[in-house]
């Protein structure tokens, strides 16, 4: 994180706030944002995620196998400090934080919080975050193609290129990577499609070529912004990175208020084709007798897998 002293400071806006009288608990001051807030405010607020390859004593030889894998993944992508980031969310800072968050042609990042306006360059953003800052956008590295990566993926298994289901996905080491950028990078609650954008940031990450994050993060906060039809997402899970930026400005935040990361997930040892089931830690009761017999070996992790994988 950069030192104090480099840290950009905000401008307050006290004119034309019309948050009074359209119920907004924070300063707006046009009808776009409070149209924003109001497609958000409905939306449940899901914990930040976190990563954890945490094993049991027993479980040496898979963590072996996946942490050195992963962890070589993460760090091609330096994306170490999100990886491990364990920052609460807060659901009015979220809130504000999006409603009012635009994207300029430069690149550079405002938004308001605590009704006080920022503004953040990209590479002063990769160094909050913590993450990659180099690599190409609009444009692919011309070792990429898309039709032959996704054919390597699925062993060649028919798809829509359309629409790229994750489940296809055959190589676990690289599924649950692909899972670590929708869920901890990008912040995304449901991973089930694969854009083509996150599957080139896929590709850089396996062939440690650099690739710029900042843009991914921006285009998922757009897509929340934009969609408010039924068809949005139902949660927000943004807080930790947003709460990351906060303490960036040195705003107060209420610990009353925090959402802290929820429970770790586990992807147990029972393998059904290519199918890790995934199970909250505190619910293992309520799964069937067969699949608790055959639960070994256990990789600890805060990524959620979708149901079906494996059974195409």
């Amino acid at each position: 994180m950069p030192p104090r002293s480099n840290r950009r400071q905000g401008t307050r806006r006290q004119r034309g706030d019309i948050s009074q009288q359209h119920g907004v608990p924070f300063p707006v001051f046009n009808e776009e944002e409070v149209a924003i807030f109001k497609s958000l405010e409905p939306r449940h607020v899901t914990p930040p995620k976190w990563f954890d390859l945490n094993l049991h004593e027993q479980d040496a030889r898979l963590n072996r196998r996946y942490g050195s894998v992963i962890t070589g993944y993460i760090d091609s992508l330096s994306a170490g400090v999100l990886a491990r980031n364990k920052s609460p969310g807060f659901r009015e800072i979220m809130l504000e934080f999006i409603t009012t968050f635009k994207e300029g042609v430069t690149g550079n990042l405002t938004y308001r919080l605590k009704g006080v306006e920022y503004e953040l360059k990209e590479n002063e953003v990769t160094r909050v975050l913590g993450i990659d800052g180099h690599g190409r956008v609009g444009e692919y590295d011309e070792g990429y193609d898309l039709g032959n990566f996704w054919n390597y993926l699925t062993g060649g298994r028919p798809g829509n290129f359309a629409r790229l289901q994750a489940s296809r996905i055959h190589d676990d080491e690289v599924y649950v990577a692909y899972k670590f950028i929708a869920h901890v990078i990008l912040n995304k609650d449901e991973s089930s499609v694969i854009s083509k954008a996150e599957l080139y940031a896929l590709w850089c990450m396996m062939n440690g070529k650099p690739v710029r994050l900042v843009p991914l993060i921006t285009s998922s906060l757009e897509y929340i912004i934009k969609s408010r039809t039924k068809q949005s997402p139902a949660y927000l899970a943004f807080g930790g990175l947003i709460t990351m930026i906060a303490r960036f400005h040195d705003i107060d935040l209420d610990d009353d208020d925090a959402e802290y990361p929820s429970e770790e997930f586990e992807i147990t040892g029972r393998k059904v084709g290519n199918e890790w089931r995934v199970i909250p830690q505190n619910r293992e009761e309520e799964l069937p007798d067969s699949v608790m017999r055959t639960m070994s070996k256990r990789i600890k992790m805060l990524l959620m897998m979708e149901p079906g994988r494996g059974e195409e």
